[in-house]
C-alpha cells in the first residue's frame, strides 16, 4: 500500500541502511527521488540539480535520495517508490554538486548536506541524499541564475524560480514570484 513518511523516518531509513523500507514510499512536498547521480558534464543535469535543491529550499525544505526509482501510481497523486539502486560512492563527489550549487543558485543555500548511505546488505554500495534543511527556507527566494535551453546552450541572462509542491517542481512566472517574496 502506498503510504507518505516524514523526513524523520526517511533520515533512520538512510542510518540503517535497509533500503528496502523505502519501498511504496510517495513522493511528497519534502521528497525528492533520482534513479542515478547527476551527470555534472552536462549543462541540463546541472541545471537540473540547482532546480531541485532550490525548489526544496523554496518550499520548506527536504531530501532528495539518489539511486532510488519512481513509478507514477495512478492511484495517488504523486510517484511511488518501487527499486533501489546502490552503486558504489565512487560514482559522485559531493564537492562538485556543491560547486554547481555554488555557480548556478543565488544566494547560496545555507546548511545543505551531501551524505553518502552505506547499504546493510552491502556496505561498498548504497544511496547518496542531499539534505535541505527547513531553516534555509527563511532566506528564500533562491533563484537559478542560468537556464538551459532545449537546443542545450545555456542562458546566463535568465533566471529560474522553482519550488517544490507535491511531487512536483514546476517554473514560475514572474508575476508569481512577486506575489510569493510579498508573503515570505
Amino acid at each position: 500500500m502506498p503510504r507518505f513518511i516524514g523526513l524523520g523516518e526517511v533520515l533512520a531509513i538512510l542510518q540503517s541502511g535497509d533500503f528496502t523500507q523505502l519501498l511504496g514510499v510517495l513522493e511528497d512536498d519534502h521528497l525528492e527521488c533520482k534513479s542515478f547521480p547527476y551527470n555534472l558534464d552536462q549543462d541540463r543535469e546541472k541545471m537540473e540539480l540547482a532546480k531541485d535543491v532550490s525548489a526544496l529550499a523554496n518550499a520548506d525544505g527536504g531530501i532528495i535520495l539518489i539511486g532510488v526509482q519512481t513509478e507514477q501510481e495512478p492511484s495517488h497523486q504523486g510517484d511511488i517508490i518501487r527499486r533501489v539502486g546502490c552503486f558504489t560512492q565512487a560514482r559522485l563527489e559531493f564537492s562538485q554538486y556543491q560547486s554547481v550549487l555554488s555557480e548556478w543558485v543565488v544566494p547560496s543555500i545555507p546548511g545543505v548536506r551531501f551524505v553518502w548511505n552505506a547499504s546493510s546488505a552491502n556496505r561498498d554500495e548504497g544511496i547518496a541524499s542531499i539534505l535541505v534543511p527547513q531553516e534555509a527556507s527563511r532566506e528564500r527566494p533562491y533563484v537559478v541564475t542560468r537556464i538551459v535551453e532545449g537546443s542545450g546552450r545555456v542562458l546566463g541572462s535568465y533566471i529560474g524560480f522553482f519550488e517544490r509542491t507535491r511531487d512536483n517542481v514546476s517554473p514560475h512566472e514572474a508575476r508569481r514570484i512577486e506575489k510569493s517574496a510579498e508573503g515570505w
